[in-house]
């Protein structure tokens, strides 16, 4: 079943905040055309291993980026018979190469050795590049007729599930979805430098024949 609540936020950073809630997620205050969006990124699994697996490609190229180029700003639905052409995919879609996937913890002491630091270290990058814009590729939650509860815009709105969609455990059937995928993508401007962010739980299966049920 396709779910049409999926697509791309095409947006620019605003601000990001530390690690809050019970379920620890890495949030972005982001903007397009004036509405304002919050980023919500899984930083730990609620299934054992509870690491995330990641991938940062720090030189990201693929066709996908012109058609990423050319979308509006703001949240772009993908659906239908589209979803091939811009929906990723992380075990179809030949974006990156699978065993590049890490584990690393939400928090760690040290510097640079958890995946709080790593989205952090990125974002801010863009943040201090204005010209920079971000794309988020996950399920849209809003708008809902409240206050957001971390950065207090409103109607509260936002981008989750941004990692693979797919291959989930029975507990998390429901959600899985073909050409569904989350992810980040920052185009940095005038150099035309792309970043790439790739997120999964070491739980789902990337094994094709497991995802028979997709």
């Amino acid at each position: 079943m396709d779910d049409y609540n999926y697509g791309v936020l095409k947006c620019r950073i605003v601000e990001t905040t530390k690690i809050k809630g019970q379920t620890p997620h890495f949030h972005i205050h982001t903007i397009a055309d004036g509405v304002h969006f919050r980023i919500s990124i899984n930083i730990k699994s609620q299934l054992s291993p509870f690491d995330v697996l990641y991938y940062i490609d720090y030189n990201f190229e693929n066709i996908l980026t012109i058609k990423l180029s050319q979308l509006p700003f703001g949240f772009n639905p993908i659906g239908g018979n589209i979803k091939t052409e811009l929906g990723l995919d992380y075990i179809r879609g030949n974006l990156f190469d699978l065993k590049k996937l890490q584990p690393l913890p939400d928090e760690f002491p040290g510097p640079d050795n958890d995946l709080n630091e790593k989205i952090r270290e990125i974002t801010h990058k863009a943040l201090e590049n204005q010209e920079s814009i971000l794309y988020v590729f996950g399920k849209r939650w809003g708008p809902e007729g409240k206050k957001d509860e971390y950065f207090h815009f409103a109607p509260s709105d936002g981008i989750h599930d941004i990692h693979m969609n797919q291959g989930n455990s029975e507990f998390y059937m429901k959600n899985n979805h073909r050409w569904q995928d989350g992810g980040l993508f920052i185009h940095y401007l005038p150099e035309n430098h792309w970043n790439a962010l790739f997120f999964a739980f070491q739980s789902q299966s990337f094994q094709l024949e497991n995802n028979h049920k997709i």
